[in-house]
């Protein structure tokens, strides 16, 4: 007996792309003269991930995979994430005499840039869990990665971390990166609107 057939039909009907892959690749693993019935394991409408699923995956990983590198950095370097990075800033601040209006905008930046990280959940739920996220949402967070020059492209703050480079190409790689994501993002839109007027 398979350990699929233990399980109720509608619990069969796996969504997480995670777990989809995986059960629908036991047949691999499963000894000699182990049966995996096929077709038991459903995602949605057939069983290859869309295009849309493949690109919020991809997205939804980079989203944590940004939030990850952050965190695990701050823990090495024996700090505590979001509260020791207010703590230097404002000591830098204070250190550098800065205020006035340039005191302002530092401040806004910086915080815009903490807005970002405490977001970066939110967006990798939405696109691990497939769920649609408004218009003004994706605007907002790409905004605030433009002020605060983050890479959705996780990638590439990690490769820079550890090799040396100058600001034309720190800004290069940042405008790959969201040019990437913008465009993916509009061509799922794209291809869900061409799907609409087909069916």
């Amino acid at each position: 007996m398979s350990p699929l057939t233990l399980f109720p039909a509608g619990v069969r009907k796996i969504k997480s792309p995670f777990i989809y892959l995986l059960c629908n690749n036991l047949k691999r693993f499963a000894p000699v003269g182990f049966h995996v019935p096929e077709g038991k394991i459903t995602q949605g409408r057939g069983n290859s991930m869309s295009y849309k699923g493949k690109v919020f995956l991809f997205w939804g990983v980079m989203d944590l995979l940004t939030l990850g590198s952050y965190l695990f950095f701050s823990l090495m370097r024996g700090e505590v994430p979001f509260w020791s990075d207010i703590t230097h800033f404002y000591a830098g601040l204070e250190q550098h005499e800065a205020g006035g209006g340039y005191a302002i905008l530092l401040q806004g930046l910086f915080f815009i840039h903490l807005a970002l990280l405490l977001s970066l959940p939110v967006s990798a739920w939405a696109f691990l869990a497939h769920k649609k996220m408004s218009v003004l949402w994706l605007a907002l967070q790409e905004t605030m990665r433009i002020f605060s020059l983050t890479c959705s492209l996780a990638l590439f703050p990690l490769i820079l971390h550890f090799v040396s480079s100058g600001p034309m190409v720190n800004l290069a790689l940042f405008l790959i990166s969201e040019t990437l994501k913008v465009a993916s993002l509009l061509s799922t839109k794209r291809k869900r609107e061409e799907g609409e007027k087909v069916s």
